[in-house]
């Protein structure tokens, strides 16, 4: 039902709400994979303010929200790497919200954002155990390898995506 959600470029005034999205999904997600102080640490390194507010006044970086009647459900957030025509995103999506096209939506907006910066490939990395992330860029990415992450100490196996951007 994404007829009533639009999506455009975050403002500071959507960082906590970005914030939110970031913890109820990290929170679904997660659970029973990784715990709660590594999901907590996470989240405190990865959503600060700051760095959030950096990605909001960054040209190069976009970080894009998706919105219904004002609040945001959805949100993008994309790098272009310093390989030549390679970038990177995440999208998240609120989970009682998943499965309704706004991941889709968020998708097509980053991958603009990042064509418009001479990017022509998108890369991503998810977990192994991220049943949902991988649903997600398994039916939209073509699946190109694994990778061994670190996360408190502990390694896992992430799948590594890619897309070409038209």
């Amino acid at each position: 039902m994404t007829e009533h959600v639009s999506v455009r470029r975050a403002t500071e005034a959507d960082v906590d709400a970005i914030r939110r999205v970031a913890e109820r999904t990290w929170e679904e997600t997660y659970d029973g994979i990784l715990d709660e102080e590594t999901i907590a640490s996470m989240l405190a390194a990865g959503y600060s303010r700051e760095l959030l507010e950096a990605r909001v006044d960054s040209e190069d970086t976009g970080l894009f929200v998706a919105t219904e009647d004002g609040e945001v459900v959805g949100y993008t957030s994309t790098i272009p790497l310093a390989e030549d025509g390679i970038g990177e995103m995440d999208v998240y999506v609120r989970p009682d919200r998943w499965g309704e096209g706004i991941g889709t939506r968020l998708l097509e907006r980053a991958e603009t954002h990042l064509s418009e910066r001479g990017v022509d490939e998108v890369r991503d990395a998810v977990l192994a155990s991220n049943e949902p992330g991988n649903a997600f860029y398994g039916s939209r990415f073509e699946k190109v390898g694994e990778r061994t992450v670190e996360i408190d100490g502990v390694e896992h196996v992430a799948n590594v995506y890619e897309r070409s951007i038209e």
